[in-house]
């Protein structure tokens, strides 16, 4: 990835505080319910996959190597969500949400679509 961003002409930081700044919240100190750490797992892993659709088709417009790389990301973090989800009943997101335990379909243009 790293050598994809210096190809657009990014400098890629992959330091502890560039990952603080990132705003993503430090866990909660001590045990966590199992089915608990699986729905802050799949929110965080949900976040991410959301970013990545978001960048596929501006990034198709400046590298198509970068984006064919981030297509492949993408679809991986829709496996894992899709492994993770398999974890919870019913399949749920969240505990308060019932939908979409789908895993989505990826294109080259930043849609996706259920499978």
């Amino acid at each position: 990835m790293a050598e994809r961003e210096v190809a657009i002409g990014v400098s890629p930081s992959g330091c502890g505080p560039a990952a603080l700044a990132s705003g993503v919240a430090s866990p909660e100190p001590g045990q966590i319910e199992i089915t608990k750490a699986v729905h802050i797992l799949v929110s965080r892993i949900g976040e991410v996959a959301s970013s990545v659709r978001s960048r596929l088709k501006p990034l198709g417009e400046l590298d198509l190597g970068s984006q064919d790389l981030l297509i492949g990301v993408g679809r991986t973090l829709e496996h894992q969500l899709w492994m993770l989800r398999a974890q919870l009943p019913n399949g749920n997101t969240t505990p308060a949400d019932h939908t979409d335990a789908g895993v989505a379909a990826w294109s080259s243009d930043g849609e996706e679509t259920a499978r």
